[in-house]
């Protein structure tokens, strides 16, 4: 069979991907022999799922439904995962199919970055992530707050990229943070 390397629209997921360097296969077995791509599916929707973490633009209803079903949620699930939103919620984003899925920048980036932390990202590539969808944001530089319990897996890592504000003025010590509240520092 033939093979050789070349450029493959594909409109699959719902939105155009374009795909560079793809290795093609000359299938000869068609009526009319076509080039068709040879290529590992989930290895392709991998990237995909990391690349739409810092895509420049807003993300449209198909992005959304790609994202859920990759992560294999439901639409109730995947409302808790984007931030504790109701399944008709999720159904509204999604219908806007390759149109702006309708969320505010601030949910929207929420999502992304609990997107982030379903990925086994290295601290320092975690934190420019992070750094860079916070720069995106219209609103300036706004104060995230994390679920340490969704952070768990990556506890050593982000804790030092947190700097916690709970300082008491009187004696010096520092309390305890309210539960799941921490306050995250972001510097370049």
């Amino acid at each position: 069979m033939k093979k050789k390397n070349g450029t493959y629209v594909d409109h699959g997921f719902g939105f155009p991907i374009k795909i560079e360097n793809l290795p093609l296969e000359l299938d000869e077995s068609l009526e009319k022999a076509e080039w068709i791509p040879d290529m590992d599916l989930s290895l392709l929707q991998a990237d995909l799922f990391e690349k739409l973490i810092t895509y420049e633009g807003n993300l449209t209803g198909n992005h959304i439904r790609f994202i859920r079903l990759h992560l294999g949620l439901t639409l109730e699930k995947f409302g808790v995962f984007a931030g504790g939103f109701t399944h008709q919620a999720v159904m509204k984003w999604e219908k806007n199919r390759e149109n702006p899925a309708g969320m505010d920048w601030h949910n929207e980036l929420n999502l992304r970055l609990q997107m982030a932390l379903t990925l086994d990202m290295k601290p320092d590539r975690l934190k420019s992530v992070c750094v860079n969808l916070v720069n995106k944001s219209k609103h300036g530089t706004p104060t995230i707050t994390l679920d340490a319990s969704t952070v768990a897996v990556y506890a050593a890592e982000v804790s030092r990229l947190m700097r916690c504000r709970t300082t008491d003025k009187d004696d010096g010590t520092a309390p305890a943070a309210p539960r799941g509240q921490h306050e995250l520092s972001l510097a370049a």
